[in-house]
């Protein structure tokens, strides 16, 4: 993975000494930029390693997070532009899933439900090469990729009972009572996280 980054970077250099030649399409541009990611997660998996959940799948979440870095954007034409960046973004994702379940209130059997949470916490320092299309003086369409590596990878999990609202409690591996409506609470590093990350972007 880290020759592949390395490729990446290179071909990034390489797209900088190509378009610099040219201005025929407008002054290149140098700058700073800062935002905010919309990030959308898909996932298939009941558990991360080695930390006990009774999820019977997590598929989809997602999260938000700032990005902050440099740029430096090409004219290919009037309207079109190349749009390379490097620099920091948060990748966080909340995954979860409602689990329907049986409870008894009263003595009454009723239809209960509880949620499993994963909570992802994720940073990483990447290039992002996009295309843009100025609409306006102001305002541009872009779409493109990141590739990057992660620098941080944590986890907060929990199950919880959300219905009946209020009322009803775990048991324990016993059958007793815990006094609590949530368990299988964890946090920390994500086992086995893959260093290299890639994601779609538009914006």
């Amino acid at each position: 993975m880290k020759s592949l980054f390395a490729v990446l970077l290179l071909l990034g250099i390489g797209a900088v000494t190509g378009f610099a030649q040219s201005s025929e399409a407008g002054p290149v541009r140098y700058g700073l930029y800062g935002g905010y990611d919309l990030n959308v997660h898909s996932a298939s998996f009941t558990e991360l390693p080695g930390i006990p959940n009774c999820c019977p799948r997590f598929e989809s979440g997602n999260g938000g997070g700032l990005a902050v870095g440099a740029l430096v954007e090409f004219p290919l034409s009037r309207r079109w532009l190349l749009d390379l960046r490097a620099g920091l973004a948060q990748q966080d994702g909340l995954l979860s899933v409602t689990e329907q379940t049986g409870v008894i209130l009263g003595g009454t059997p009723r239809t209960g439900s509880f949620e499993h949470r994963v909570d992802a916490q994720l940073t990483t320092i990447g290039l992002e090469p996009s295309i843009c299309l100025r609409l306006t003086d102001r305002l541009m369409l872009r779409a493109g990729f990141r590739a990057g590596m992660l620098l941080t990878s944590t986890f907060s999990q929990v199950e919880e009972l959300v219905s009946p609202e209020g009322r009803g409690t775990f048991i324990d591996e016993a059958g007793n009572d815990t006094h609590k409506r949530t368990r299988n609470e964890a946090e920390g590093d994500i086992p086995g996280a893959a260093k290299f990350q890639a994601a779609l972007q538009v914006g």
